[in-house]
């Protein structure tokens, strides 16, 4: 059964905003609460030009500094923001179109830290679906837009809540 079928989903923007669940929000804590907003529609953005393999959009979501980090799954951790772009300006160019089903997405911040874990349920035209767990980072200068800094994204091969059958 493909993961397609099993989410009921279908469309890249529908893929966006499923199974999403929120960092804690805080009673009384507005600033709080519109930063994990803000977080969740960078994180959102990231997915949706990935998705519509858009450089452009990918580009104004990074930090274009030496300090990015980018690991996708199966690839050496690439540094820089001149690694990371060529790295998305190569997978662009495949032909091969993903759609990405994000569950288990869990945002939090500390200042002008952000981050967001979420399971990346990938769909593709050319092989069969896969999941990845992710680890996106954002920061941002005080009254800016928060930005990518780390992008970490790793196959999962088993389910970790099956445990060991011995």
């Amino acid at each position: 059964m493909t993961l397609r079928r099993i989410a009921g989903l279908t469309g890249a923007r529908a893929t966006l905003r499923c199974s999403r669940r929120r960092g804690k929000r805080t009673e009384g804590a507005p600033t709080a609460n519109a930063d994990i907003d803000a977080i969740d529609t960078a994180n959102q953005a990231f997915y949706g030009a990935f998705e519509d393999r858009d450089l452009e959009a990918m580009s104004e979501l990074w930090e274009h500094s030496d300090r990015v980090t980018c690991t996708h799954p199966g690839w050496s951790t690439l540094r820089g923001w001149g690694q990371v772009a060529a790295s998305f300006f190569a997978l662009f160019q495949n032909d091969q179109h993903l759609q990405f089903i994000l569950t288990n997405a869990s945002a939090a911040s500390a200042g002008d830290v952000a981050w967001v874990s979420v399971d990346e349920n990938i769909l593709s035209d050319a092989q069969p679906a896969t999941t990845v767990a992710a680890l996106n980072v954002f920061t941002r200068v005080p009254g800016g837009p928060w930005r990518l800094v780390a992008h970490h994204a790793s196959p999962v091969t088993a389910d970790p809540e099956l445990g060991d059958e011995e």
